[in-house]
């Protein structure tokens, strides 16, 4: 429900009622979302952002969250079949921030389109 109302959807179309969004946006700061650190961090950035949690706490962006990522070890871009990747890319690349690939410990910028049509 925190990553509805952070991306700007409303929750009551899922059946969700207006107390439940309630209760749900003043517990959240405090609640472990079951997440990875980044992506509860990223939310909480959001929802601060839009007004809908106690923006006295600082909340950093977390700009890989928005991104499709290929890690070598953890998600390799092969696991896509290849008569389908490019299909399926185009629908993920709509609805994400762009795509990132891990080097070392930081996220770099990922022109996959370009780098599967390559190969």
């Amino acid at each position: 429900m925190g990553m509805l109302k952070a991306l700007g959807a409303d929750p009551v179309r899922c059946g969700y009622t207006e107390v439940q969004i309630q209760n749900c946006l003043a517990s959240i700061p405090s609640k472990s979302l079951h997440q990875e650190s980044v992506t509860t961090m990223h939310t909480l950035y959001m929802l601060a952002k839009r007004g809908l949690i106690d923006q006295g706490k600082k909340y950093e962006p977390c700009r890989e969250v928005e991104h499709l990522r290929f890690d070598s070890e953890c998600s390799p871009e092969g696991l896509l079949p290849a008569d389908i990747r490019n299909r399926i890319l185009k629908i993920q690349l709509e609805h994400s921030a762009g795509a990132l690939k891990k080097s070392g410990n930081k996220w770099v910028d990922y022109d996959i389109v370009s780098d599967w049509n390559r190969k």
